[in-house]
């Protein structure tokens, strides 16, 4: 087996394929596997689930090196702009795999917004403000946990997922 020395130089020019030509870490790059119809997450968004919900999105967003799109760190190019047409499929395959991740129902009140930053921002202002309820739902799940015929650790996982969403709530910007 022979072991090839790389060296830095090439190292680099590797690396800049990658973020200036299109590559992996670039955040316009969509891979065959990125369909729009795809969700980037298991869990449907249904109305009652946001702080879990929005934080696997996150995830997945920052997994798919889209997160920019979302927080709004890459802004929209003016439409002569070179990288205007990159810019707006990347965003809006993000677009849809929010709206993909959404009951059909909730989906579609949101249809007619453009780009993922103003979808994110909206969804935040309608479902991530008000908490009272929110708590009020968790802390009465928390009191009628009851183990029943769980094992332990099924048990011990349904509660610490209900005190993590908690402490996650509670931590939450007003």
């Amino acid at each position: 087996m022979v072991i090839e020395d790389v060296t830095a130089t090439e190292c680099t020019v590797n690396n800049n394929q990658h973020t200036n030509n299109g590559g992996i870490l670039d955040p316009y790059f969509i891979a065959a596997s990125d369909s729009p119809t795809s969700s980037l997450v298991a869990a449907i968004f249904t109305g009652t689930n946001f702080v879990r919900w929005s934080r696997n999105i996150r995830r997945g967003s920052i997994a798919k090196n889209k997160e920019s799109f979302v927080n709004g760190e890459i802004m929209k190019p003016d439409e002569k702009h070179k990288d205007f047409h990159k810019w707006k499929r990347a965003d809006f395959v993000v677009v849809s795999w929010i709206l993909s991740s959404m009951s059909s129902e909730l989906a579609d009140d949101f249809g007619y917004i453009d780009s993922a930053v103003e979808l994110w921002k909206e969804l935040n202002e309608r479902f991530g403000q008000s908490n009272g309820p929110l708590i009020y739902q968790l802390k009465k799940e928390i009191d009628n946990l009851q183990q029943e015929n769980m094992t332990t650790i099924t048990y011990y996982g349904k509660l610490k997922k209900l005190w993590d969403e908690m402490k996650c709530i509670r931590t939450f910007p007003t």
